[in-house]
């Protein structure tokens, strides 16, 4: 009676973790990201999207508030903004952000302390903490560190992570 209990105990234990695990398999968009160009516009259901440029800089920032980009390291900067072409106002943790892929496919982090230092050197008006009511344009910058070596290869590309994936060909 009691090796029953175990067997069922484990059954049930085993299909719960299977369960999980197809939930999370299926847990992200089916849709593949869209593509699109540096300087195009690329509309998602909420957002108008335009990554207007993707360059590099050794330093961000203005006089009181500057980052150098580390030994053998370079900042990419990206300027991008976004409109939100919904009916309804889309909520702070529902903005678009971004990543950068290498071409061995891995996903890098902006660096806060040089994207805030950009943000003050260009006087972004960046909204932190409200919504975007529909009609309004936002405009955006991210600043990632990057190895110089590895950002000399081909095969860079941005993530938008939004209501709609997008993918550009950075490089």
């Amino acid at each position: 009676m009691i090796q029953k209990k175990i067997q069922a105990g484990f059954a049930f234990v085993t299909v719960l973790l299977v369960l999980i695990g197809l939930s999370i398999a299926c847990g992200g968009s089916s849709e593949p990201a869209k593509k699109g160009k540096i300087g195009e516009k690329i509309s998602t259901e909420k957002f108008d999207i335009v990554v207007s440029s993707v360059n590099t800089r050794n330093s961000v920032g203005g006089e009181f508030f500057r980052e150098k980009a580390g030994q053998g390291a370079v900042f990419v900067v990206v300027n991008f903004n976004y409109k939100n072409i919904s009916k309804e106002p889309i909520g702070t943790f529902s903005m678009p952000s971004i990543k950068i892929v290498d071409p061995n496919n891995v996903s890098y982090d902006s660096a806060t302390g040089a994207s805030g230092a950009y943000a003050t050197e260009v006087n972004l008006d960046k909204k932190i903490a409200s919504d975007l009511n529909p009609g309004i344009t936002q405009k955006d910058a991210d600043v990632f560190e990057v190895s110089k070596e590895n950002w000399d290869k081909a095969g860079w590309k941005l993530i938008i992570k939004a209501d709609n994936d997008v993918e550009i060909t950075i490089k």
